[in-house]
């Protein structure tokens, strides 16, 4: 199973904490899209990925044991946005870095690969294959397409439901407990079929539910057999990926979801959010469910709403 796990880096204390995941079997993804992105404020968003490009490039200059024998990978923006030539440019910088994947999010078409591939080969850039994001419903409709183009470098297709959920305006977001999640898995299983492309499962946001991540990767293995990844959030999610034997599970039951008042979550994930810690674009609540900012977003519009129609 090929694990994508996104890391943390920050300026001060990276080797401590990276010294405790290092041993796990991944590939230690970076991100410098929608984990450092304001959706309320372009300005802030764009001070935001200045600084973490420059944290991002002290890591990876200063710690030398992770281009030592580490597979790494980083999430770019994507090739239409005012942020993908200075992502192009810190890669250009990153001399003696050799990426293992180069990630493309929110991909619709070909050309959004190819003008990618591009600027990497123009600056330099060393890395061995390229994945996109399949997250929102006109990249879903092109996936055949894109994949019928045969990019030798394209190498992995992975699932992205926040985005997908947001670009569909679902709320509350659909999670791999429900049904739904895995007709959409079902379409993209259907498009990878008798490729050499590999499917990368979205990652779980329930930081805390075991039983759940375990299901998720049941059901994985049951549509895509051993030919499938998993994107991880933590170390314990790296660690099940490391030891979960692939099986037939095609008799397990969905974990049971509680019925969620819609408003009430909305003003939940608003507060949680309100009060998170961190600069970046993520906050944790107090059951252990990364709440993520397409989510946060959606609640806003929900409460928005309803407030309109008082």
């Amino acid at each position: 199973m090929k694990v994508f796990y996104f890391i943390k880096y920050f300026e001060n204390g990276f080797s401590t904490y990276f010294d405790k995941i290092k041993d796990c079997i991944a590939t230690f993804t970076f991100d410098l899209e929608d984990s450092i992105h304001d959706f309320y404020d372009q300005n802030n968003s764009r001070l935001l990925k200045e600084k973490y490009r420059e944290i991002l490039k002290k890591v990876l200059c200063e710690e030398a044991i992770i281009l030592k024998n580490k597979s790494i990978a980083v999430r770019i923006n994507n090739p239409e946005t005012k942020e993908f030539l200075k992502d192009i440019e810190l890669l250009s910088e990153l001399k003696d870095t050799n990426w293992d994947t180069i990630i493309i999010p929110k991909v619709e078409n070909s050309d959004q690969i190819r003008i990618t591939l591009q600027e990497l080969n123009k600056n330099h850039v060393n890395f061995q294959n390229i994945a996109i994001f399949c997250e929102t419903t006109k990249g879903m409709l092109a996936l055949k397409k894109i994949i019928s183009d045969q990019v030798p470098e394209l190498l992995y297709v992975i699932f992205g439901h926040a985005d997908l959920n947001l670009d569909k305006k679902i709320f509350p977001f659909i999670h791999q407990s429900e049904t739904t999640y895995w007709k959409w898995i079902e379409e993209i299983f259907c498009e990878l079929k008798g490729t050499k492309i590999s499917f990368i499962n979205s990652p779980c946001l329930f930081l805390g539910d075991n039983e759940l991540f375990y299901f998720n990767l049941y059901k994985l293995s049951s549509i895509f057999k051993e030919s499938f990844g998993q994107m991880t959030l933590t170390l314990n999610q790296t660690i099940i990926c490391n030891r979960f034997l692939t099986g037939d599970y095609n008799s397990m039951n969905y974990p049971s979801r509680k019925v969620i008042d819609k408003t009430k979550y909305a003003l939940d994930l608003i507060k949680t959010n309100d009060f998170k810690k961190s600069e970046k674009s993520f906050s944790i609540n107090e059951e252990k469910y990364l709440t993520c900012p397409q989510e946060v977003f959606m609640a806003r519009s929900i409460i928005e709403s309803n407030w309109n129609k008082e």
